[in-house]
């Protein structure tokens, strides 16, 4: 079973790095804190600062381009970025390994490294251009500073890091009217436009359906899969909550938690193939048993609406705003992350790779050839074919009067 918690890393003197000279403006770029300094090994003039003003409209992340091969989304005061050890994917929040970088205040941004996984993982070169300055340190650390973009003119520019992994993820910082921005960066014009099209989607749909992270919060009441009217019938509700605080602990960001959440559902989630080649969609309504032995979270077999459901009810349980999506027969997640300001979406149905063919719960066989983990995790177009939103059996609400 998936380990979460974050590896320590060996506390290290903090940096403080004074630049000279450069190019387009910028007087002296560092990174620092407040108890040691260090000069940076190298300060050379960089071509990728790009100075620019009003191209793009920040309140909606319609994005930036960089060039032919860079472009810029999710504009804010917070952004991640990270990697899923397994398959490779870059995430655009916390998964496996990876940075989240925030801005302080008008003058300087935070890098922070995060390391979710088992794996030995620390940063072994993280690079910053500060308009047109690069700044560089190769000391391993939990968090880097990086000072001097209020002497610098109008413009945008990366930062990057390269893990002991292999892998190296990037963000940007752009500075708009003498305020920060930071976002996340892809490489594919068509992931951007429809990360771009999907966010905005998405919000729109959440305003007509009048949901915020304040009304989606709540675990009572969630008649999930019933509303239970005869004696020893019950919900599914209370073990996905106790389970919940079995996978994460207290002190986690909610995009770790949110990670780890679902990470531990790819690893103990099978879908239900043999009750979907009986026209059915769950166990307990086949059988006509609601007493619970048949449900979920006992069998850990389902289908899409019960990864969602449960997902949605562990992470409301952790404090994490979290609702379920539907639309054309399937179901799939919204969680708002409160640090990135903004919703994750996630189908967990994508990426479950067992499946049960019999009758036998116990069964499982592999359901694809190769998963490829994290690739539906911040997914960028699946609210384009939302048709409702609820937590919940959602008919059984209605008749209840929970919902309209």
């Amino acid at each position: 079973m998936y380990n979460y918690k974050i590896r320590s890393m060996i506390s290290v003197g903090l940096i403080l790095g004074f630049l000279i000279g450069g190019l387009t403006g910028c007087a002296s770029s560092t990174v620092t804190d407040e108890t040691e300094a260090y000069v940076f090994e190298h300060s050379e003039a960089s071509e990728k600062w790009i100075e620019r003003t009003h191209d793009h409209d920040i309140s909606q992340s319609l994005g930036m381009k960089y060039s032919d091969d860079k472009f810029g989304y999710y504009f804010g005061d917070t952004v991640a970025t990270g990697v899923c050890h397994d398959s490779g994917i870059i995430s655009n929040t916390e998964t496996d390994s990876g940075f989240v970088l925030s801005v302080i205040d008008k003058d300087s941004v935070s890098v922070k490294f995060y390391n979710n996984s088992d794996d030995d993982v620390k940063p072994v070169l993280m690079t910053a251009d500060v308009g047109g300055k690069i700044v560089t340190s190769r000391t391993a650390r939990d968090e880097y500073i990086v000072k001097g973009y209020s002497q610098c003119r109008d413009g945008s520019g990366f930062i990057n890091m390269k893990l002991s992994n292999g892998y190296t993820l990037e963000a940007g910082v752009l500075k708009e009217n003498g305020k920060l921005y930071v976002h996340n960066i892809t490489n594919s014009e068509y992931k951007a436009r429809t990360i771009i099209k999907g966010s905005k989607t998405t919000l729109e749909f959440f305003e007509e359906k009048g949901l915020t992270p304040e009304n989606c919060l709540s675990t009572d009441p969630i008649y999930y899969p019933i509303v239970p009217v005869n004696k020893g019938e019950k919900t599914d509700v209370e073990p996905w909550i106790e389970q919940s605080d079995e996978i994460v602990e207290e002190d986690w960001t909610d995009a770790h938690k949110l990670y780890a959440l679902y990470s531990w559902c790819l690893d103990n989630f099978a879908y239900d193939s043999w009750i979907i080649n009986r026209g059915e969609h769950s166990r307990w309504f086949h059988y006509n048993d609601f007493t619970g032995k048949r449900y979920f979270s006992q069998t850990h077999v389902g289908v899409c609406e019960d990864f969602s459901q449960a997902l949605a009810i562990m992470c409301r349980a952790q404090g994490i705003p979290a609702i379920v999506v539907s639309g054309h027969e399937h179901a799939w997640n919204a969680v708002y992350i409160a640090d990135y300001d903004r919703w994750i979406l996630l189908d967990l149905t994508e990426d479950v790779n067992m499946q049960a063919e019999t009758e036998d719960v116990t069964a499982w066989r592999p359901f694809y050839e190769v998963t490829d983990k994290c690739k539906s995790f911040d997914m960028f177009n699946g609210c384009a074919t939302a048709t409702d939103a609820f937590i919940g059996n959602t008919e059984d609400m209605k008749r209840q009067g929970i919902i309209p």
